[in-house]
C-alpha cells in the first residue's frame, strides 16, 4: 500500500514503488479508470507483450469508456463501438482528444494545467 498527498492543485506524486510497477517514468501521463466507487491507475503507453488477460481487461475498460463518453458528451455510441473494434482503447482515446481539441482552443486552454484548473474549478461549483 502506497499513500500520496495532494497539493492545493490537486496534484500528486506518484510514490516510487508505484511508478516502478506501472513502468512510469518523467513526462508519461497516466490513465485514470472510475470503477465504482473505486479508482484505477493505468499506464497508458502500449506493452509490446499483451496477455489474455490484459486483452480482456483493456476490452472491458474500452466498452466502458466508449459507454461513458458518449453517454457525457452526446456521442453516437455505434459509431464510436464501430471505431473500437479496429482501434485499441490508447488510438480511441487519442481521436476523442484530437476532436475535442478545438474546445480546448476556443477556451483558450494551453496546458493541461488549464484544462485540470477548469475541471478543479467545475467540480468545486458544483458542489458548492
Amino acid at each position: 500500500m502506497e499513500i500520496a498527498k495532494i497539493t492545493s492543485k490537486g496534484q500528486v506524486t506518484i510514490p516510487k514503488a508505484v511508478r516502478d510497477d506501472l513502468g512510469l517514468e518523467s513526462g508519461d501521463k497516466v490513465l485514470w479508470i472510475k470503477s465504482g466507487k473505486r479508482w484505477e491507475i493505468l499506464n497508458p503507453t502500449p506493452t509490446s507483450t499483451i496477455t489474455a488477460e490484459e486483452r480482456a481487461t483493456s476490452d472491458r475498460l474500452k466498452e466502458r469508456f466508449v459507454a461513458e463518453a458518449a453517454a457525457k458528451y452526446d456521442l453516437d455510441v455505434n459509431e464510436i463501438k464501430r471505431l473500437s473494434q479496429t482501434k485499441t482503447p490508447e488510438e480511441l482515446l487519442a481521436d476523442i482528444q484530437q476532436a475535442f481539441a478545438g474546445v480546448a482552443e476556443e477556451e483558450g486552454w494551453e496546458t493541461e494545467e488549464d484544462i485540470a484548473d477548469f475541471v478543479f474549478k467545475e467540480r468545486y461549483e458544483r458542489r458548492s
